[in-house]
């Protein structure tokens, strides 16, 4: 059902039975996962049922990565990174996993290396993602090549 609404007041929006509510917010939310906030706004764009806001708070609790993922503390604001004075100065590190399907199960990790001044970028398969493999990987794929860098970037993770 369509509701006709005057064009001073609302755009046309669809009518949803209860059985196809929780449908409706898939759609308008699973397609980008935005914040909750914004998930209600497209669902009053679009649609209207009565107790609208209170089912789309429902059905947001209920995708749990959605709703913990958006509820983190707030995002920082983004910072100009500090241009390196020399090659290998300034190299990103980040462990990356691949799963355990592929066809040799033993490497499902490997180290990144991304120097920041020419963008070269290094991957080392590792065993396990121990602080002491990933200093081992450092150590003899990184170092013992372009030697100590001034400043290693990471993301904090246990293994830095």
């Amino acid at each position: 059902m369509w509701r006709h609404l005057p064009a001073a007041t609302q755009p046309t929006k669809l009518w949803i039975p209860s059985s196809q509510r929780e449908l409706a917010f898939k759609f308008a939310h699973c397609q980008t996962h935005p914040r909750r906030r914004e998930t209600k706004r497209l669902c009053k764009e679009r649609y209207f049922w009565k107790g609208l806001p209170a089912d789309v708070e429902r059905f947001y609790k209920r995708y749990p990565i959605c709703f913990q993922e958006n509820n983190r503390r707030p995002r920082l604001a983004l910072r100009p990174f500090q241009v390196p004075e020399r090659k290998f100065a300034i190299v990103h590190i980040d462990l990356v996993s691949f799963g355990h399907d592929r066809k040799d199960p033993r490497y499902v990790y490997a180290l990144t290396l991304v120097d920041r001044w020419t963008r070269y970028m290094t991957m080392c398969p590792l065993l396990d993602t121990t602080t002491k493999a990933v200093v081992s990987a450092l150590e003899h794929n990184w170092i013992q090549y372009f030697g100590v860098m001034s400043i290693l970037v990471s993301d904090r993770g246990p293994q830095f």
